[in-house]
């Protein structure tokens, strides 16, 4: 601190050095498309040994087993506060608060990943109050696992909010003024909380979910979680609204489960795994929500319609799989793809499987294998927990359509519901919004297209979104812009140059114990 700022977070790392008296030390480096975050990172020192080396690897040179103290500060990064383009592998460091995850604030000994750790706080002054899942450690053991994925945040302001889940303390914590109440969103939190247990037959667990909020910028919303083991973290610009929560919620703490205990991540390339570990998580999200009564019949079909139209309109609609996994931390196309690719191959392989207990019977199964397999990945052990509970041989169908990126046909009723084919007009901005966020200079406007005809123009500075609905071609769509002249405020429906053809899902006329089927069996 220098006065009541807090100008860096000083870590503290004890343990005992290897064996051949040399251990390396990994600092925080690339993670979640970020790379060199050892950047941040100075004054590297060590009790009981001598620090060599300079950039994400360093070696401490020791005594045999000699206890070691590595210290190192991690100082405060720039004047702004965080905005909409916040990237969260980077810990937040400001004057009257700080917000982490373990992997852009820790360093860790080679090869001690699952060797036990502890953690504590200490030295912060009068007024500051600090959260984090890292306190969860004081009730169970740890590794050092734990202590990199995990998250914390801090201030004078921070708001805490406990309520009890299943039987298990669930805790909030957030800071910044927002647009709702805490203890509102702790509510929102602890419904799908429950919901999510049930459906997995699970009792409550120790839980933590830090908040962090981003400045916005005009109309435009940015929201990003993160699953952690006992919680997971949210960073949002404030102007969040409040009745988008549920889905949300629900994709993060699935992450509970998936891939986490059906077998993780992929050891290489892990973006071409979240076909599984991520659209599978909504998929099992929207299913918990509909059938917890979270979500009506309707708001469920509607969700689902929204990614059947993301499918149809994707520029990344037509990429393979090893291609998107790629392009996922440098094309915004391409990284939603794999959400919504695999949230309707489960829904289309789900219909597949129904007789034998659907994707449910295989996400169990697979659970279970899990406890005891040796897997280089979730999706990699999928086919074979699927063999196994279904007796079915899917790997045809996720080579064709999740490798080749073939779109499934969708049969004509799923459950209750129907499915149709049906021609909408399909939302497009009028210029390529991936290749202008980078620098906000407008690229690629459509001649022919409403955005033109409004007066957009390639070169032209793009300052704020002032109107419309991101998804929705019937809303009118204004861009504040920077022209020679100075800035202006352009206006037009976002309409694509041609209406798509897609497939989408009806609910038809229930009565109330036929809705009531429907959403169980949703």
């Amino acid at each position: 601190m220098t006065g009541d700022s807090l100008t860096a977070l000083a870590v503290e790392l004890r343990f005992d050095g290897d064996a051949d008296g040399e251990t390396v030390i990994a600092l925080p480096d690339k993670w979640a498309g970020t790379p060199d975050l050892w950047k941040a990172v100075s004054d590297v020192t060590a009790t009981g040994g001598t620090v060599t080396g300079d950039g994400a690897t360093r070696v401490i040179r020791h005594g045999a087993n000699a206890p070691l103290l590595l210290r190192y500060r991690l100082a405060s990064n720039g004047a702004a506060e965080p905005g909409p383009n916040y990237h969260k592998a980077q810990p937040v460091v400001r004057p009257g608060w700080f917000f982490f995850h373990g992997e852009g604030l820790f360093a860790v000994p080679q090869g001690r990943d699952q060797a036990a750790a502890s953690f504590r706080w200490a030295g912060w002054p009068s007024g500051w109050k600090v959260a984090s899942d890292l306190d969860h450690l004081a009730a169970r053991p740890g590794t050092v696992e734990d202590i990199v994925e995990s998250a914390g945040i801090g201030s004078p302001d921070l708001q805490l909010i406990e309520r009890q889940v299943d039987g298990a303390p669930f805790r909030l914590a957030m800071r910044g003024t927002w647009t709702f109440e805490p203890a509102i969103l702790a509510d929102r939190v602890a419904a799908v909380m429950h919901a999510e247990n049930g459906y997995w037959g699970d009792k409550g667990r120790a839980f933590f979910v830090p908040v962090a909020p981003m400045v916005p910028e005009g109309l435009g919303r940015s929201t990003n979680g993160t699953g952690r083991t006992d919680g997971f973290a949210i960073a949002s610009t404030t102007n969040y609204r409040l009745e988008d929560a549920s889905q949300f919620l629900a994709h993060e703490y699935m992450h509970s489960w998936l891939p986490r205990e059906i077998g993780g991540g992929l050891k290489e390339n892990e973006a071409e795994g979240y076909w599984l570990n991520e659209g599978f998580v909504d998929f099992t999200a929207a299913r918990a929500l509909v059938r917890s009564g979270i979500w009506s019949i309707e708001e469920y079909a509607k969700s689902q319609n929204e990614v059947l139209m993301r499918l149809a309109t994707s520029p990344a609609r037509n990429l393979d799989n090893k291609t998107l996994g790629a392009r996922f931390w440098s094309d915004g196309s391409a990284q939603q793809m794999p959400y919504d690719r695999g949230n309707i191959f489960a829904l289309w392989l789900d219909a597949k499987l129904a007789a034998k207990g659907g994707v449910d019977a295989v996400l169990r199964r697979q659970r279970q294998m899990a406890k005891v397999a040796n897997s280089m990945g979730a999706p990699l052990l999928f086919p074979t927990a699927a063999r196994e509970a279904t007796g079915v041989d899917v790997r045809p169908d996720i080579a064709r359509h999740i490798d080749r990126g073939e779109p499934v046909t969708l049969p004509p009723k799923l459950g209750c519901l129907e499915v149709k084919t049906v021609e909408r007009p399909a939302f497009h901005r009028g210029f390529d919004i991936d290749a202008t966020t980078p620098d906000d200079v407008i690229r690629g406007t459509d001649p022919k297209g409403n955005a033109y005809a409004a007066g957009l123009r390639d070169g032209m500075k793009l300052i704020r979104r002032e109107g419309g609905e991101i998804g929705n071609p019937a809303v009118e769509i204004a861009y504040r812009v920077g022209t020679e002249s100075g800035e202006k405020v352009l206006r037009w429906l976002p309409l694509a140059p041609a209406p798509v053809r897609l497939q989408q899902l009806i609910v038809p006329t229930l009565d109330e114990v036929a809705r009531k089927a429907c959403a169980a069996r949703l």
